[in-house]
């Protein structure tokens, strides 16, 4: 009785599915943006993640009466929050562009509460504290002296608001893969994003594709890209958007595996001390929820 219930517990497993297909995003995205344009990689990517999902019940549409939130989480988290995100990091610098990208958690977890009345208990609020300190403990390493963020203000806006947007498409996908078939809505959702994206790009400047990127790019589309959405869809329909981003928040701790197995970059004892508070947090959200389950 004290246990999760198949569908709760399913969804925690798909939001960590999700946290470790999108953490590869880091060691495929660097190989595929050496010698290409980064929102050209990231259009392409989307694009190749819906097409790898048509595997999956390939006649399957979208009914007409769901077409306006199709397209409104695919602008919002397909187009819009990447291009504000890419453009951002562009002009700021990747430490700050590190730390200010987990603000998706906060405006997911603040969106969720305030205008979609999602609701954890006061343990999984303290637990998902926990998280989010782990989070900021592996993206920044503590080495937090010498910031200036007002340096790089339009970067670190533009970062900010990419993450906002983000922040909003969780929810906004939460009610639409309660209305859709997740697989299928994801299909799509990468789909129109990527089309949108590449016709912005290749709108204002048209560039050229290096072929030597063209594999990495494959890969990030079906892993990083295809299989994320796919997981993090499913995980958003049975645990809910707070939830789900705050397992989906664990891909840092993966990025950094990925990192170390195929960058030779390395790992410093303070990473690894927030890793270990990240999936502690965890530990106790999902823990918590097998309490809330007996109680009630």
């Amino acid at each position: 009785m004290g246990d999760l219930n198949n569908a709760t517990a399913t969804g925690y497993l798909l939001g960590l599915g999700a946290a470790v297909t999108y953490g590869t995003i880091t060691t495929f995205g660097k190989f595929s943006t050496n010698s290409a344009d980064p929102l050209l990689v990231t259009s392409l990517a989307y694009i190749i993640g819906g097409l790898i999902l048509f595997t999956y019940r390939p006649s399957s549409f979208i009914e007409r009466k769901n077409m306006p939130l199709l397209i409104l989480t695919s602008l919002l988290g397909g187009a819009i929050a990447p291009a504000l995100f890419i453009k951002g990091l562009a002009i700021t610098t990747a430490s700050d562009a590190a730390l200010l990208g987990n603000a998706e958690v906060l405006f997911t977890a603040l969106i969720a509460v305030i205008a979609f009345r999602e609701r954890m208990s006061k343990k999984q609020y303290l637990a998902g504290l926990l998280v989010v300190a782990g989070i900021l403990i592996v993206s920044t390493n503590l080495e937090l002296a010498g910031r200036t963020f007002l340096a790089h203000f339009e970067g670190n806006v533009m970062v900010i608001a990419g993450t906002a947007v983000w922040g909003l498409d969780n929810n906004v996908s939460k009610i639409a893969s309660i209305r859709m078939d997740p697989t299928v809505l994801s299909r799509y959702k990468n789909l129109v994003g990527g089309a949108v994206l590449l016709f912005v790009r290749e709108f204002i400047h048209p560039v050229h594709l290096s072929g030597e990127s063209i594999p990495y790019i494959i890969l990030l589309g079906i892993v990083s890209v295809g299989f994320s959405t796919l997981f993090l869809m499913h995980s958003l329909r049975r645990i809910g958007a707070i939830r789900a981003v705050l397992v989906f928040s664990a891909a840092s701790v993966f990025g950094l595996i990925f990192a170390l197995l195929f960058l030779g970059e390395t790992i410093s004892v303070i990473q690894l001390v927030g890793s270990a508070l990240i999936f502690s947090g965890l530990y106790l959200v999902q823990k918590n929820e097998r309490v809330e389950n007996l109680h009630s």
